[in-house]
């Protein structure tokens, strides 16, 4: 009977460094997830840059599927092309109002719906401010300038992608590559991009306001909120980009 007590007692001793060591390794959990999401942050950002490296070698490889089948010299060239068209009309604007939405109007919705848990906005109301002109106009129109402002940035970023890849991989000259770059940029392109941007940013501002305001539930809600919002922007996003490419082509014939 006393040897059965001794070995319970060193049993529950032994045991006791373990629950200190799960209950330790939290904080290491959550320095982990910081970083994994630090991780996807910056492939996001960097997603154009290899994008069009992808898409030339893509177009190359294309050209292999079949032994019998006649290769033209001199077409790989025009893949400079291709880059510039798809990242001016779609790519570009694509990429940046996604990273955005997750970004920055996840944040506005978790802003707002904290300020509605904690009554800081009948606060303001009760000062006599404005609520929708105090908080959405200064968003909206941040928003508005910087997402072209970015939209430009990963326009950059595709094309020196591309350029990388036809410069190192395929052996072209850079004047000859940035020669048909420049060739195929058109106004019209770059509008379709820039006007995108412009429609993006008032949808992600606005849902995150939307979703912010109508917040239920305490902290619960506001994680639900969040998503939510980030669920929207992108579903809005791409009916958007929709709507635009039909106008722009079917309408306007661009």
């Amino acid at each position: 009977m006393a040897e059965s007590r001794i070995r319970r007692r060193q049993s529950s001793q032994a045991s006791e460094p373990a629950a200190g060591a799960v209950s330790g390794s939290l904080p290491g959990d959550l320095a982990e997830k910081a970083g994994h999401r630090l991780a996807i942050a910056g492939i996001a950002y960097a997603g154009a840059y290899f994008l069009a490296y992808g898409l030339g070698r893509a177009s190359t490889d294309y050209t292999d599927l079949s032994v019998s089948q006649p290769v033209i010299p001199g077409l790989g060239i025009y893949v400079a092309d291709l880059i510039m068209i798809g990242f001016s009309r779609e790519l570009a604007v694509l990429m940046t109002a996604v990273v955005v939405s997750a970004r920055t109007g996840a944040a506005i919705a978790a802003e707002l719906s904290t300020m509605k848990v904690q009554d800081e906005l009948n606060a303001l109301r009760g000062m006599g401010l404005n609520v929708p002109q105090f908080l959405v106009a200064p968003k909206l129109g941040a928003l508005i300038v910087v997402l072209p402002c970015l939209t430009i940035l990963g326009l950059i970023a595709g094309i020196l992608g591309g350029m990388l890849w036809g410069i190192t991989v395929q052996g072209y000259q850079m004047d000859l590559w940035v020669q048909h770059t420049l060739d195929a940029a058109a106004f019209r392109d770059l509008f379709q991009g820039l006007i995108k941007s412009f429609f993006f940013a008032i949808v992600i501002v606005l849902v995150g306001c939307h979703n912010g305001f109508r917040v239920e539930g305490g902290s619960r809600g506001v994680g639900l909120m969040t998503t939510r919002a980030v669920v929207m922007d992108i579903f809005f996003i791409i009916v958007i980009d929709m709507l635009c490419a039909t106008v722009f082509y079917y309408v306007l014939g661009w």
